[in-house]
């Protein structure tokens, strides 16, 4: 009668596995304009995506803007910030941390201090790229972003940002999408 017991238990238990992701919404159909060099190699944005905001011990809430060359999915985004990230050997994503929950207002400047070394109460660019090994990071970058669309499920950003050490530079418009949280 006990392993009967464990069995229903078990049975209505194992539809219990956490939370269901939310669904994917749709992409920003517009591809990125945002283009340069980074580190010598060519880099042409192909997808952005807001993530959810992320608020720290300190209080300060971040929002990050991740510029793929690749298309992208919300979900590959997400898993991204738990593990390995899913960049491919040789890829580069660059990575804009604003120190404020999305949305902003249309006409808004952000600037970042100098090579991207700022606290979470600034804004924070940095170009990563994964290495063979699969490591990943890389240099900070200075820039400015000007919001020119903004809404709570996406928006038009327009990137100028030279990395640090003559790391490159990249330019160009960055339509995205939120990522539900």
């Amino acid at each position: 009668m006990r392993w009967l017991s464990l069995l229903l238990l078990g049975a209505m238990t194992s539809g219990c596995g956490g939370a269901t992701p939310p669904p994917e919404p749709a992409m920003d159909p517009r591809p990125p304009t945002l283009q340069g060099t980074i580190e010598q190699v060519p880099y042409a944005g192909r997808s952005a995506i807001m993530l959810p905001p992320t608020k720290w011990n300190n209080g300060v809430t971040t929002s990050t803007l991740r510029v793929y060359q690749r298309p992208m999915t919300c979900a590959a985004a997400r898993e991204d910030e738990r593990g390995p990230t899913i960049l491919r050997a040789g890829e580069y994503m660059v990575d804009v941390t604003f120190p404020a929950p999305w949305p902003f207002q249309p006409g808004m400047v952000w600037e970042s201090p100098p090579e991207g070394q700022g606290q979470l109460e600034t804004l924070r660019i940095f170009f990563i790229t994964r290495a063979s090994n699969g490591a990943h990071g890389g240099p900070g970058a200075r820039g400015r972003v000007r919001v020119l669309e903004a809404s709570p499920t996406g928006g038009l950003l327009e990137i100028e940002a030279t990395g640090a050490r003559g790391a490159g530079a990249v330019r160009g418009l960055v339509p995205f999408t939120v990522c539900p949280g």
